[in-house]
């Protein structure tokens, strides 16, 4: 049977006094458990997961004496990992992780504060040979793939965001949604190869803005470039944190409005049916998102500088829940054998 884990990145939010991380599950049926923490002044910026269940994220440190680094965690099977091994480090001043993504046996993972691009090819959990590009993107914030295609998302400057796809082999960008007037966004793909961008608002302190998430079909993106406009309205909501598909038409959604609670919603593509999944503790912030094979990773942080400190959760469902799932089955087949 497979599970839904939804990996929580918690930091914490006092100055003076840590306050320990928490995650209330209000989808019926699951309960959380925790899976791992960092060390006390670091934080999570990217996530993601390979084939085999094994996570990829990077950690930053809360100064410039701390570089960011890319970690991996071994899938030990059930809810636990391994201890981290580190891939690379970015090294140099301060950098700011702003994606991680596993695809067809590379990694590519992204900082936003000089805008550099690394990728590599995966290397069983040893060190790899990341190889940067030689364009800078600015305020890159999010990478998605459509077969062998990817797109990126970035502000090059405030509030002029655009969705590029990118040519994995050079780094060359090509506008394909222009979204300026908006700071960056989500971006995800369902199985049909259709782009769904979630709006970040236009909120220079990230509280509410005027945002939703616009669907752009697949035969759209082989034209010339579109305004955000040009979209379909898909899913009626506010600020977006990150989005991930979790097969079908179920798209799962984080946000993390200043001044609200920040909380990850399921919502059905079709219908735009939305289900809260959980919600981050006071102070706490939803980051990236990861889906594979049942299994949904979300980064939250809370907390900034030496305070900050990561936990990760696992939401899987209860066995009640299975067990209802399990009769619920049984008695569609018993149906379907009736004459």
């Amino acid at each position: 049977m497979k599970k839904l884990i939804l990996t929580l990145t918690a930091c914490c939010a006092v100055a003076t006094t840590l306050h320990a991380q928490s995650l209330t599950v209000t989808a019926p049926g699951y309960s959380a458990s925790s899976l791992f923490q960092t060390a006390t002044g670091f934080s999570l910026g990217g996530i993601d997961v390979d084939s085999a269940g094994n996570l990829y994220y990077l950690e930053m440190g809360p100064n410039t004496a701390a570089s960011t680094k890319l970690f991996m965690r071994a899938a030990l099977g059930g809810n636990s990992y391994g201890a981290p091994v580190q891939l690379f480090d970015l090294s140099g001043t301060q950098k700011f992780g702003s994606f991680v993504r596993v695809h067809s046996g590379q990694i590519y993972f992204g900082e936003n504060s000089t805008g550099q691009i690394w990728h590599a090819a995966l290397n069983g959990g040893l060190p790899i040979e990341a190889i940067a590009y030689s364009s800078s993107y600015k305020g890159n914030y999010d990478l998605g793939f459509s077969g062998s295609e990817a797109y990126l998302v970035a502000d090059p400057a405030s509030a002029a965001t655009h969705v590029y796809k990118f040519d994995l082999a050079t780094g060359a960008v090509t506008s394909k949604i222009n979204a300026a007037g908006e700071f960056a966004g989500p971006l995800a793909f369902d199985s049909a190869g259709n782009l769904f961008y979630g709006a970040s608002g236009t909120d220079s302190a990230f509280g509410h803005g005027a945002a939703n998430i616009t669907k752009f079909s697949a035969s759209s993106l082989l034209g010339p470039e579109q305004s955000l406009a040009a979209g379909t309205l898909a899913i009626n909501n506010d600020y977006n944190g990150y989005l991930a598909f979790g097969g079908g038409t179920s798209l799962f959604q984080d946000s993390s409005p200043f001044g609200s609670p920040s909380t990850v919603m399921l919502y059905d593509t079709n219908s735009q049916a939305a289900t809260t999944v959980g919600s981050g503790g006071a102070g706490d912030f939803l980051g990236n998102l990861a889906y594979s094979e049942g299994t949904l990773f979300v980064t939250v942080t809370s907390g900034f500088g030496s305070t900050q400190k990561s936990g990760v959760y696992a939401v899987v469902p209860e066995p009640a829940s299975l067990a209802l799932l399990g009769l619920g089955v049984s008695c569609l087949m018993v149906r379907r054998r009736r004459p």
